[in-house]
């Protein structure tokens, strides 16, 4: 049985065609360049205030290839190429049905009487999205070999065998350098699920997406070890475990106050001025399992 996957096409085919968008690079040049700098620019910084710098830079080197095109496909798509990754391939060879339209909004009903493929419908309209990331389509039969030139794959087919994606998690779980990360995304009704492998492990930066918080602290206990500090107003927002940066304050024996983290064996005295905490994140490692080792 063939491990691949072709989207009503013959499973002993191996051909494989990658389409771009029906423009010269001419007038992709043109179009690029007709945007104003300042109006690039400016997108970039509000990106970089809400991903951040590191992210972003990530973000610009980034080959994603999405599987299916449907309601979640679709979706994701949609939000990939807003963001501006490198290069985003998607692949679903099914013919536009009349169900499409309901979960599918850049299908139309002159999509369904052609006969169009999900992805060639699409493919113009996620162009006109971002002209600065390249979107291509990918046709034909699908190996796991095929994955090799993406750093993510978002697999958004329920229509896929299951082997299929076994045998898809386990060619990107294990490729050298550096494993592929995979992703199962599908809707049934009102029910998702989703399915993520970055790897055997990897770091997260921040668990939780949440904004950092600043509170002025209202005093703090002189001279003791493990010092008790107190947070003007009731609610700060903070859990057990968070770790948090102290400004404005000294350690015993310090002759100047700055912006230091402290630990449990320091103590801290007050210098009579405003105190500020901030909380900060740590990156932990995480170990992701196996689609097979899902079920």
């Amino acid at each position: 049985m063939s491990t691949g996957y072709g989207s009503g096409k013959d499973s002993s085919s191996t051909t494989t065609t990658t389409i771009s968008p029906s423009v010269s690079a001419d007038s992709s040049k043109e179009k690029k360049d007709s945007m104003p700098r300042e109006k690039q620019k400016e997108d970039l910084s509000r990106m970089e205030g809400t991903y951040g710098k590191e992210v972003i830079g990530k973000l610009k080197k980034l080959k994603v290839c999405i599987i299916g095109l449907r309601g979640v496909g679709i979706e994701t798509a949609k939000n990939l190429v807003l963001a501006g990754p490198e290069l985003v391939d998607i692949h679903d060879d099914a013919k536009c049905d009349i169900a499409d339209l309901g979960c599918n909004f850049y299908l139309t009903q002159d999509d369904v009487e052609r006969g169009t493929s999900r992805a060639q419908a699409v493919l113009p309209k996620l162009q006109e999205l971002n002209p600065n990331v390249e979107i291509k389509q990918h046709s034909g039969h699908f190996e796991p070999a095929h994955l090799d030139k993406y750093d993510v794959v978002v697999c958004c087919d329920d229509r896929l065998p299951e082997q299929a994606l076994k045998d898809f998690n386990d060619h990107c779980r294990n490729h050298k350098p550096k494993p592929i990360a995979f992703l199962v995304a599908h809707i049934q009704g009102a029910v998702g699920s989703i399915f993520t492998d970055f790897g055997p492990s990897h770091t997260i930066l921040d668990d939780n997406g949440e904004p950092t918080q600043t509170l002025i602290i209202d005093s703090i206990l002189n001279n003791q070890v493990n010092a008790r500090v107190t947070i003007d107003g009731k609610r700060h927002g903070l859990y057990n475990g968070d770790h948090v940066r102290f400004t404005e304050v000294k350690m015993q024996g310090s002759k100047k106050a700055g912006e230091t983290i402290y630990g449990p064996e320091d103590t801290i005295i007050d210098i009579n001025q405003t105190h500020i905490i901030k909380q900060t994140k740590k990156s932990k490692s995480v170990y992701n399992r196996e689609y097979k080792r899902t079920w």
